[in-house]
């Protein structure tokens, strides 16, 4: 295992003395006040799980500090039409495009990616980076005003020739190997987002990571508009979404006014537009 990153307790109650200071109750109160403002509806909400607590200042401890806790509402189940192109939810203003309607509609992807929710998140709001005119790959996520990528270390770390973990191209030769980019699918789900967990110190049977879901990723992007920027011609992500040929569902890059473009890119997929966050789950 990879040495573990160093914690940094003065970091943490200067960047998030906001979180150190709230509550439980106080949580469940934004949660709840700020969903009923989305969906124009009230939306049952739990308290969190008091591990949360936890998971939040290790990620700090991480360099981490653009986490935010949130509730996924439960939606979908007892409404087949509660995710639609045509519903008008006053805070869903980034929706997918036709061809991830499409694939729903035509089974390319299963009841899950629309029916989902009724569980506590911890999720990565870090800002997406735009994509320079020149040095395409170059561009890195930042979750300070450093410039830092609070996976960049580890992210080096796994593509250093000592660990072999994950294989770095020469094709992206001039790309820093701290970026989030160039990783295929397989090797964020399988060897990336649990090298995460296992730094956070995560109990593993109450809690799962992995990437987030199109609708997910939508509905989360309209809410922290402010925090994850979409006017980002070319940045893409990964989603956790697959269809029936196995290929992983990516995308995010608003294209047109409250419209995201989603792709499919089969799993062994190395591309330096194509980014991801991950979101930790309480099962």
């Amino acid at each position: 295992m990879i040495s573990e990153l160093p914690i940094h307790i003065a970091d943490i109650l200067h960047k998030r003395a906001d979180y150190v200071l709230l509550t439980d109750k106080d949580w469940w109160k934004r949660e709840q006040k700020t969903w009923q403002d989305f969906f124009g509806k009230e939306i049952d909400v739990p308290l969190p799980p008091r591990e949360m607590r936890e998971i939040m200042y290790a990620a700090y401890g991480l360099k981490w500090p653009t986490v935010e806790p949130v509730y996924i509402p439960l939606i979908g189940y007892d409404d087949p039409k509660a995710f639609d192109p045509k519903a008008t939810y006053p805070g869903w203003w980034l929706k997918p495009d036709h061809n991830f309607w499409q694939m729903v509609e035509e089974g390319q992807i299963g009841n899950e990616s629309v029916q989902f929710g009724g569980y506590w998140a911890v999720y990565d709001v870090t800002t997406k980076p735009d994509v320079p005119l020149f040095g395409r790959g170059r561009q890195m996520y930042k979750a300070d005003l450093l410039g830092n990528d609070p996976f960049g270390r580890l992210l080096a770390a796994l593509r250093g020739s000592k660990t072999g973990l994950i294989a770095f191209s020469p094709f992206f030769d001039n790309m820093p190997k701290k970026s989030r980019f160039a990783l295929s699918p397989d090797e964020i789900d399988k060897i990336v987002l649990p090298e995460i967990l296992q730094r956070l110190g995560v109990d593993k049977s109450l809690w799962t990571i992995r990437l987030p879901k199109t609708i997910e990723y939508s509905l989360l992007t309209s809410r922290f508009q402010k925090k994850i920027p979409t006017l980002v011609p070319e940045c893409a992500e990964w989603f956790a979404d697959r269809d029936t040929s196995g290929k992983f569902l990516a995308g995010g890059n608003e294209y047109n006014r409250g419209i995201m473009g989603v792709y499919t890119g089969a799993s062994n997929t190395h591309d330096e537009l194509v980014g991801f966050r991950p979101i930790i789950i309480k099962k």
